[in-house]
């Protein structure tokens, strides 16, 4: 798309929808063609994410538009806020400012205090700390926020470089600021990245009364220890913690098992985590309402475990990725009538063929994921046949598997995967 687009979609007197993502080869002065839009009274939705030439004389042309209520402004790399004004933008009820590396703190800050709708908010900054968190207190509506801070290196202030010290040597935390949140009643969604100073308890969150999914990515060393005794152990269903992680451990899958309502869990190289702590699974209260399962990185994810999850009754998707201890020989106290459609083993390389011989039995099995899984060659698959109606995605690529060996076997079910069969190059 290019200059011209913009000034003929400026005609449009009824657009409520506008979606410019990825615009590269629109200029400056293409995206000045939306100050005089005929549409400033009508658009709902405005998303210009990727357009490296949008800037803030931009940003202050569409601040006409009275009726947006949903703004997307990601990865834009001239953009700093400025324009940012208190009298702008106050329909706004779903904000998205990510990855912009100019955007400055204190302009963005000043232009919060006044907006009191916005019921979703997704930012990142080059510094997030307590004092920035205290200001989110004026936007007391917020069901959704996502907070990042961004690496010093696309920043380029050397003032940031504190924020990515090692966490054991910190002695102030970021966190406490949100034990006065105005929002933690109403608060659905609360994803926080690359707080390195994130404090490791997170006993700030346990009275968030409403807080059903909790992401957490590359957050210094949370060990969640001290989430339980308040209103979340009752309400939390979905619990993500990726990116390196030493903090978490057995006694932190302990805690976890005490949560009631956890339906899906992600953890991803948590790497204190034992073969005593993933045990502890068998523990947990909500293990008859889990749905979603991710171990991800976990070298002490063993066969015992896996038998375990049996007893998880309403276990859809498995995401078993480089458990190297894993063979698959648990998969035999699974009963046919499970109801896992998902399975991911994806380089956990100790996957073997006689342990995948039991999936046979899985009739709702639609997705498997063998990439990377070198023992498997194939043979495995004899037993699959007119009962795995269900199976549509099969990924084989860096197995054993040599489709000129074991093409007789798969021809049983070869045609009920007419879409996403991929397979090894041998």
């Amino acid at each position: 798309m290019r200059d011209d687009a913009i000034r003929e979609l400026a005609e449009f007197s009824a657009l409520k929808s506008l979606c410019l993502c990825g615009c590269y080869s629109v200029s400056e002065k293409g995206f000045e063609f939306l100050s005089n839009a005929k549409f400033e009274t009508t658009l709902n939705y405005l998303d210009v994410r990727l357009c490296p030439k949008f800037t803030d004389n931009n940003l202050r042309h569409i601040s006409a538009f009275t009726t947006l209520a949903h703004l997307v402004l990601s990865e834009c790399d001239e953009l700093t806020g400025e324009s940012l004004k208190k009298e702008n933008f106050l329909s706004l009820k779903r904000f998205e400012i990510l990855h912009c590396p100019k955007l400055q703190r204190s302009p963005f800050v000043n232009w919060l205090g006044a907006v009191h709708n916005l019921h979703e908010l997704r930012i990142s900054l080059a510094r997030v700390d307590d004092a920035f968190i205290r200001q989110l207190n004026h936007c007391e509506n917020l069901e959704i926020l996502q907070i990042g801070q961004l690496h010093p290196a696309l920043t380029n202030d050397p003032q940031d470089q504190y924020a990515y010290e090692d966490g054991l040597t910190r002695t102030e935390y970021v966190g406490s600021s949100f034990l006065q949140f105005r929002a933690k009643g109403k608060l659905r969604e609360l994803s926080l990245s690359h707080l390195d100073a994130l404090e490791p308890s997170l006993s700030f969150l346990k009275d968030f009364s409403a807080l059903e999914k909790l992401r957490l990515v590359n957050c210094g060393r949370v060990t969640a220890k001290k989430m339980r005794g308040g209103q979340l152990e009752h309400v939390l269903k979905k619990f993500q913690l990726s990116g390196k992680n030493s903090g978490f451990d057995d006694d932190s899958m302990k805690e976890l098992s005490k949560f009631t309502e956890l339906s899906a869990l992600m953890l991803e190289n948590c790497t204190s985590i034992t073969t005593a702590g993933f045990l502890q699974l068998g523990e947990f209260l909500s293990k008859k309402k889990m749905e979603t399962l991710m171990i991800g990185h976990a070298n002490n994810f063993t066969d015992a475990v896996l038998k375990l999850l049996k007893e998880f009754t309403k276990l859809y998707r498995l995401i078993l990725r480089n458990c190297t201890a894993l063979t698959g020989k648990g998969f035999e106290d699974f009963p046919p009538t499970s109801r896992l459609a998902e399975l991911d083993l994806s380089r956990s390389n100790n996957i073997e063929d006689a342990s995948l011989k039991h999936l046979a039995k899985l009739a709702k099995l639609m997705y498997l994921n063998l990439y990377g899984c070198e023992k498997v060659t194939g043979e495995a698959f004899a037993d699959f046949g007119d009962p795995h109606l269900s199976l549509r995605g099969l990924n084989l690529r860096g197995t054993s598997f040599s489709s000129e060996n074991t093409f007789p076997l798969l021809s049983r079910f070869w045609n009920m995967l007419p879409r996403e069969l991929l397979y090894s190059q041998t």
